[in-house]
């Protein structure tokens, strides 16, 4: 198989090729990432678990919200403005229904901590890729990430300090955690219209069977992601 060469540069070229020059220490050496589990396959499937789960999270999160009645003045933050979901009125049978949905959004979002930390440890080589952007197109795609990692390392962390009533943040937990979950789902649906076709082409290139029967000593790394 034929190797891939390093990708080009878009509009403004000159500029990525300036950036290039100016590589900070530890930076672009893809060397120093040795596990041969690291891809873009175990990435997608990673990506594949989150696309399923984390609508759940932010959809029982969001009906958390509107369970308590916020055009009465109930709900916290009270005033989101343009923000605010559709009113309706929560049901009253079955009994258990918010315990429910709290309880998935609270359950499933600890789950998916360790999920998340292997899906930033799968991609960890290209957060220190140089130069980091080579086209405007991935300009805009990186700022979009610097939301998304930013949005739900900032969700958990705050998330799991209120299950512990440890509130050392300088801020309201209520208001904080809303405006971030629309950050963090804002910059959720732009990285899925990036990237699932990508996920889709990967992850129907090896099988997951067949993966999970490769042994340990049998497993290879994958090509370098261009």
């Amino acid at each position: 198989m034929a190797s891939v060469g390093p990708p080009g540069y878009g509009f403004p070229a000159r500029l990525w090729r300036l950036l290039a020059r100016g590589r900070p220490p530890g930076f672009g050496r893809s060397g120093a990432w040795r596990s041969p589990l690291r891809g873009p396959w175990l990435t997608s499937v990673l990506g594949a678990v989150l696309l399923v789960t984390l609508p759940l999270v932010i959809v029982t999160g969001l009906l958390s919200y509107v369970a308590y009645a916020p055009w009465f003045g109930q709900g916290f933050p009270a005033h989101v403005g343009w923000l605010r979901l559709p009113y309706f009125d929560w049901p009253t049978h079955p009994v258990w229904l918010y315990r429910l949905t709290q309880g998935v959004h609270v359950t499933l979002g600890l789950v998916l901590v360790p999920v998340v930390a292997a899906k930033l440890w799968s991609v960890i080589p290209r957060l220190f890729a140089w130069p980091p952007v080579r086209s405007l197109a991935q300009l805009l795609e990186r700022v979009s990430l610097v939301l998304l990692v930013g949005g739900i390392l900032f969700e958990i962390a705050t998330g799991v300090l209120d299950i512990q009533y440890h509130y050392v943040f300088g801020f309201d937990f209520y208001t904080g955690h809303y405006y971030g979950a629309w950050v963090f789902t804002g910059a959720f649906v732009a990285h899925v219209s990036i990237k699932l076709p990508r996920m889709v082409r990967t992850l129907r290139s090896r099988p997951l069977r067949e993966q999970l029967r490769v042994s340990r000593a049998g497993t290879r790394p994958e090509p370098a992601d261009p």
